[in-house]
């Protein structure tokens, strides 16, 4: 039986309902103790192992009512402190005990139908305080979560997911231009005419050309991610200070120059004149973005050219130009938001340079899964 089958059965009603008393009360304390682990990616540790055996143990076991108090008494001891580590609100009662079960059995019937399953942080801050559990303060109650069975619970933030996105991408348009370097060093006339007809070659100034354009794409993409949570956020949040664009929030449909023009120049007008150079150069590459989303061969008017010629003007140079625009202009924006609206909280990474043509890392090691042991 896999994990989420036992999981599964060991939550359910039809289990428990077969229980009663003080050793309902050991086995649900049991089920407290695997939710923790759960939760912080410990699932394929050895002590989850334990702990799920233990409660097979105590649902099979047939013992009098004085022993199930002991045993239940001394789970609790130890799932009292794990309750205190990790955050969980108190009072530490049966009434959180049932919570964190209800919240359990919904989640895994989320995942076995779904295969996969997403929570607003309000749908779990009655069990725990999301913030410290995370060590992140700018979450609030209106980002989702997802709770992974081996990953534990951990955000589902649209720009980080895109900026992953992108950081692959880049990483593997690096290693095929290293390969293209490789080919062409100190070629003579006729290698370089067999280069430009090599099945092979042409192969690969195609990988790097799409490249190209995804990369681009993709740097857009993380822009618009970024502004439309941020939008997102101040609109759910109805903090005082957001008053002077309260008409913008209640529009139903925005656009990213919108986010930026009429939310962020009207909440921060000191800021405008460090934003605006990154703003225009991040519409500079709009246009490149929209030829690629509508690729199509008319005219365009205001110059006389094909709408194709943007896609065909996507060099190298432009590519990590581009990214570089995409980037600066977040973290400027970010860096003159409030604490509670910052945009990038997420992210590991130091200052990135595209300039620089080094990879990036598509890890955190400071994150709980990487410091994580399996005996701990």
């Amino acid at each position: 039986m896999d994990d989420l089958m036992v999981l599964k059965e060991l939550f359910s009603r039809a289990t428990l309902n077969t229980m009663s008393g003080a050793k309902k009360k050991a086995f649900q304390y049991t089920l407290t103790a695997i939710f923790i682990n759960l939760i912080s990616g410990r699932q394929a540790t050895q002590g989850q192992v334990g702990n799920i055996q233990l409660a097979y143990e105590i649902k099979e076991s047939r013992l009098k009512k004085e022993q199930y108090v002991l045993w239940g008494n001394s789970i609790w001891k130890t799932v009292q402190d794990s309750l205190h580590k990790s955050n969980f609100k108190k009072p530490y009662d049966n009434e959180l005990v049932n919570r964190i079960i209800a919240f359990t059995r919904e989640r895994l019937s989320d995942i076995e139908k779904e295969e996969v399953s997403l929570f607003q942080t309000k749908q779990i801050k009655d069990i725990l305080d999301y913030k410290k559990f995370t060590g992140q303060p700018a979450f609030n109650d209106n980002h989702w979560f997802e709770l992974n069975i081996y990953k534990g619970v951990y955000p589902t933030i649209p720009e980080m997911i895109i900026f992953n996105d992108l950081k692959v991408h880049w990483n593997l348009y690096l290693e095929l231009l290293a390969e293209q370097d490789e080919k062409n060093k100190q070629l003579s006339h006729q290698e370089r005419f067999e280069m430009i007809t090599d099945v092979k070659s042409r192969e690969l100034r195609n990988k790097i050309g799409g490249m190209q354009r995804n990369l681009v794409f993709l740097a857009v993409t993380f822009v618009e991610a970024c502004l439309y949570d941020f939008f997102y956020n101040i609109k759910l949040g109805n903090h005082e200070e957001t008053e002077a664009v309260k008409g913008v929030l209640k529009e139903k449909k925005i656009n990213d120059k919108q986010i930026v023009e009429k939310v962020i120049y009207k909440l921060y007008p000191e800021e405008v004149e460090k934003i605006k150079p990154h703003y225009a150069n991040y519409k500079k590459i709009l246009n490149y973005r929209d030829r690629y989303v509508h690729a199509s061969p008319f005219m365009d008017e205001s110059k006389h050219i094909s709408q194709l010629q943007p896609l065909l003007q996507v060099t190298k140079s432009k590519t990590i130009e581009f990214l570089q625009y995409c980037y600066d202009f977040i973290r400027q924006i970010d860096d003159c938001l409030p604490d509670k609206y910052k945009m990038l909280f997420w992210m590991f990474d130091d200052e990135v340079n595209f300039h620089n043509e080094e990879s990036l890392p598509l890890t955190n090691d400071q994150s709980r899964l990487s410091k994580i042991s399996y005996y701990g």
